[in-house]
């Protein structure tokens, strides 16, 4: 689960004008799926199209994209159990980048959080780098220190 948005030098002023944010549907699984992978996000041991199927099944209202001129340029996802409101995948297209559709995305997803009656937001960053760092926080998140992430990948069926 790792929410990652590259970000490289100074951040133009100049937003897409015509950037749609809405909810992915069934027809969009592909493309999101070939997003994340063009990203470089670390794929799921079920992979990426199965990953956003499942999402997508599970909280659909918390797997977003972002179009451009009716082409996909971003898409983030996210989940609530009721307690924790989490984000776990994010991507920009590198076309894209650092104009804004980044945090359209999460600003969006943690609106959804806040409608499903989340109290707190979090993210789980497994590429520490600076610039993703300044992304994070200049969103209002911060390093937390009371966690300590473990992980067993289950074999495959």
């Amino acid at each position: 689960m790792t929410p990652t948005a590259s970000h490289h030098g100074p951040r133009p002023a100049a937003r897409p004008q015509s950037i749609f944010i809405r909810r992915a549907g069934p027809g969009d699984v592909h493309a999101v799926a070939q997003l994340w992978e063009r990203a470089g996000l670390p794929p799921s041991s079920r992979g990426f199209r199965n990953e956003v199927a499942r999402l997508r099944r599970r909280d659909p209202e918390l797997v977003l994209i972002a179009m451009l001129d009716a082409q996909l340029v971003g898409a983030v996802a996210g989940s609530y159990d009721g307690r924790t409101a989490m984000v776990s995948r994010l991507a920009v297209d590198a076309t894209v980048r650092r104009r804004g559709v980044g945090s359209r995305l999460v600003e969006a997803l943690c609106t959804q959080f806040l409608d499903l009656g989340a109290g707190a937001d979090e993210l789980v960053v497994l590429d520490d780098s600076d610039s993703g760092d300044a992304f994070w926080t200049s969103l209002g998140f911060r390093r937390g220190d009371t966690a300590v992430y473990f992980v067993r990948e289950r074999p495959e069926q």
